[in-house]
């Protein structure tokens, strides 16, 4: 026969469980994982490596921050399609072509497979593309790039997250490209049909 104090443990052992098991969801997540806010808080950003290439040495002192050619082009972090958190500083040491497109851009669906071919044709020399969408909503971006058969890492996070990236650019009117050499400085801003290979050459 249990005792008194036997039964109270038990009874406040036993509501605890139930306390758990109907409000555990808000306390400690769903039971599938971390909850998002720790996700968040936990989230690394992606390491890009450049084949063929070393690591760029820091931009030269003195180089001011900016968006035209010349200058240490500002930097971006924002999550990508897939909510991975990518940094434009992280491709320091690649050559990137930084691309402004949209899928409500008619334009950037002939331009963008220019640029994509281009950086897959040189990426064995450390070139890059990576994307900002200015889409309201990443879906519309996501279906745009299959389409278009492309896979390429675009950034996004959000509409207004875009939009403030794009207008610290300079960005009026899309498509929009910049060519941001290995140390990260800015060396052709303008209409992608003008990033050609000898643009290119230079800063391979």
């Amino acid at each position: 026969m249990m005792s008194k104090t036997f039964r109270a443990t038990l009874i406040v052992v036993m509501g605890a469980a139930l306390l758990v098991a109907f409000f555990g969801r808000g306390l400690f997540g769903d039971g599938r994982g971390p909850s998002s806010q720790v996700l968040a808080a936990e989230r690394t950003e992606t390491v890009v490596s450049c084949s063929g290439t070393n690591r760029a040495p820091a931009p030269p002192p003195g180089v001011p921050t900016g968006n035209q050619v010349g200058q240490l082009a500002y930097e971006i972090t924002l999550p990508d399609l897939s909510g991975r958190v990518v940094s434009l500083s992280s491709f320091r040491g690649c050559v990137v072509i930084l691309e402004f497109w949209a899928s409500w851009c008619a334009p950037c669906r002939a331009t963008l497979p220019l640029v994509h071919n281009l950086a897959e044709k040189y990426k064995a020399r450390g070139v890059k593309l990576l994307g900002v969408a200015l889409d309201a909503r990443m879906e519309d971006a996501q279906r745009f790039l299959d389409q278009l058969g492309l896979e390429l890492p675009t950034l996004w996070g959000s509409f207004w997250e875009a939009r403030q990236v794009a207008e610290r650019y300079g960005v009026l009117g899309i498509p929009r490209t910049f060519l941001i050499d290995r140390q990260g400085i800015i060396r052709f801003v303008g209409h992608p049909i003008y990033l050609t290979e000898e643009v290119l050459a230079p800063w391979l």
